[in-house]
């Protein structure tokens, strides 16, 4: 019980010890730039150092830059006004430890290492903390971590998953698209527009979510891009709305009124691949994960496709004045000729969204993000833009707005503006946490994914299963030359096909080839590959446990249930069992370094005095304290839990 009293966390009934030599001189003695170099190559992996090799299981880490500027002067130079005028004394700025791991959960979704947290608070540069932002947004966990997010927005959109909805390769066109650096403006058209086969193109998926129902993916497109919600009016005109009438609901419906979803197995096999040809996996869209593509959860969906057709409309659903309704945007003229240029009516759609309403798209997604980093939006909801609805800080919004369309939609621009202005960097403070001036960070609880990434990272977990996959850097390469090849080849293929059919303009919206892998293929003896085989297997099967608990973490749950999940639940079980990190800290001689280490790992700042004078007693006797009770019960403070 002690060591609830020097944590705030509780006690974990157990232990577990195993031998290791890791970190020892990382707490024990000042930290020199060689000894930083050569433990960041060595140990902590090469997604963190420009100078190592890049292991097998992590097959891009440099993900495109972006657009490098930010206006988060602009953010600060509105507030200080506002403040100014209040007569206000915000909050201070976070320290550095604090601001580190704010914003490593917030761009990567996971903590920063011990070694991270030391070089940060070592280094002097004046421009650091744009500097570490810059480098976090090139991590493949950039990636990683706001494909779930990304794809989380959208599910909460419905309460139930639509028919067959490959929820994993939906997952895996996001990665792909934040792997790129695709444009705000281009996600939106992917998917808007798409039609293809789910298990090939994961853009197709938006509209299977939503059963290939015209209105609900009307409706959907509304709230997810234009911040918007429309759905009072699906029955009858908005009460409080005047703008949202019923028949402006069915007419937007009209523009998702000629699709289908079509059963691949149904469907005769050379009109589907006619339609929909194979078009393989990107690099870029391949997970890195500990577990790789395994790690993913979801479902893996059905052989269903959406596709377009050149009849079927929408009918408003009014008994007494029923009657076919005409495309038409909100706000706008009814599009009389739709169906007769080249383009198809969610074509139109998507027009409309990135073309006139590029402004409001802009909006709505700095609210989403403003919301998403911070817990404060300019409206309450990512949803809660509307005419009768009061804007917090119309000026700044608008302002953001317009520098978001100026930078074309540059998904990276905007996470720098936040992360880097006071918004973002102030401290917690609970009297001011609700506060309409934004004098104050908000207090917030880790979501599903950065409290899972974060387990795995503390307990050195990561590490391990990282470990397990550079045992397999021969075969994954060789197994990434073949998708590359099969990418080009499958390309150019479908390419052919669609130009020689019925639909040769789909041939344009094909994704750009990538560029074949140069350098020799690795040499894989048959013995070797057997081998190697059994550890993929070995690998896999760790992904989709983590997978499954990942899953479990993301579903809704009382807080009785989830406090037990948190201290006693599988993952956190099976990581400080399974991780190196116990090990390493038990190789240290001093139990002063045992504790400062455990601090850096799962709370990324050193220990406090007070905490160190604490728990000293206790580690100076082995039976009383052990490392994976530390880390547990520091894993269960509400500063672990919490940003």
């Amino acid at each position: 019980m002690r060591i609830q009293a020097a944590t705030q966390g509780g006690v974990r009934r157990g232990w577990l010890r195993h031998p290791g030599e890791l970190f020892r001189d990382l707490v024990t003695a000042p930290i020199t730039a060689a000894l930083l170099a050569a433990f960041t190559i060595g140990m902590v992996g090469p997604q963190w150092a420009d100078a190592a090799p890049e292991p097998a299981a992590l097959p891009h880490t440099r993900l495109p830059e972006g657009d490098a500027e930010h206006a988060g002067v602009l953010v600060d130079l509105y507030l200080s006004g506002l403040w100014q005028g209040a007569e206000i004394n915000p909050a201070a700025v976070v320290d550095d430890a604090t601001f580190l791991r704010r914003t490593s959960l917030a761009l990567i979704g996971m903590p920063p290492t011990a070694v991270e947290v030391i070089t940060f608070i070592e280094d002097s540069a004046p421009v650091k903390r744009e500097a570490k932002v810059n480098e976090l947004l090139k991590r493949s966990q950039y990636a990683d971590y706001w494909a779930f997010r990304q794809r989380q927005w959208i599910v909460d959109l419905r309460e139930s998953i639509g028919q067959g909805t490959n929820v994993v390769s939906f997952y895996q066109y996001l990665r792909e698209s934040l792997a790129e650096n695709r444009k705000w403006d281009v996600v939106a058209r992917d998917l808007l527009a798409t039609q293809g086969a789910i298990k090939k193109d994961g853009r197709a998926n938006f509209g299977i979510f939503f059963d290939g129902e015209s209105n609900e993916y009307a409706e959907a497109a509304m709230r997810l891009f234009l911040g918007t919600n429309l759905a009072c009016a699906q029955c009858h005109d908005d009460p409080y709305v005047d703008q949202y009438k019923r028949e402006s609901y069915w007419a937007l419906a009209a523009f998702f009124g000629r699709i289908a979803m079509w059963d691949g197995n149904l469907v005769a096999a050379e009109r589907f691949t006619e339609r929909f040809p194979e078009i393989g996996r990107s690099a870029q869209s391949i997970s890195t994960l500990p577990g790789g593509d395994a790690a993913i959860d979801g479902a893996r969906g059905e052989n269903r496709a959406l596709a377009d057709l050149d009849e079927g409309e929408v009918e408003m659903p009014d008994p007494e004045n029923p009657r076919t309704m005409i495309p038409t945007p909100l706000g706008g003229q009814p599009i009389a000729n739709a169906d007769e240029g080249v383009k198809t009516r969610r074509e139109l759609f998507a027009d409309w969204v990135t073309g006139p309403q590029r402004h409001n798209l802009a909006r709505a997604a700095v609210n989403r993000y403003f919301l998403e980093l911070t817990g404060r939006g300019f409206v309450d909801r990512p949803d809660g833009f509307a005419p009768n609805k009061t804007v917090r800080h119309g000026a700044l919004l608008d302002l953001l707005a317009t520098e978001f369309v100026k930078h074309q939609f540059d998904i990276k621009w905007l996470i720098r503006t936040i992360v880097l202005s006071k918004a973002f960097q102030l401290q917690s403070a609970e009297d001011h946490g609700a506060s309409e001036t934004w004098h104050a960070a908000v207090h917030r609880t880790l979501n599903s994914d950065q409290w899972c990434n974060s387990v795995l990272r503390v307990t050195g977990r990561e590490d391990a299963i990282y470990g397990l996959g550079e045992q397999l850097r021969k075969l994954l390469e060789e197994e990434l030359s073949q998708r590359v090849q099969q990418r080009r080849k499958l390309l150019a293929e479908g390419a052919e096909n669609l130009r020689a059919g019925p639909f040769p303009h789909l041939a344009d919206r094909l994704p750009p080839a990538p560029e074949p892998v140069t350098g020799p293929s690795p040499a894989i003896t048959d013995p070797e590959r057997a081998q190697l085989s059994e550890l993929r297997q070995k690998y896999v099967a760790v992904g989709q446990g983590l997978g499954k608990q990942r899953s479990r973490a993301r579903v809704a749950m009382s807080s009785t249930s989830e406090s037990l999940m948190k201290m006693n639940g599988p993952l956190v079980a099976e990581s400080l069992s399974q991780g190196t990190r116990v090990a390493e800290i038990e190789a240290l001689d001093s139990p002063k370094a045992r504790i400062r280490l455990a601090f850096l790992s799962v709370l990324a700042r050193p220990p406090r005095v007070e905490e160190t004078q604490r728990l000293l007693p206790l580690a100076n006797n082995d039976a009383t304290l052990q490392v994976s009770d530390l880390l547990w019960a520091l894993m269960q403070t509400s500063e672990f839990q919490s940003m």
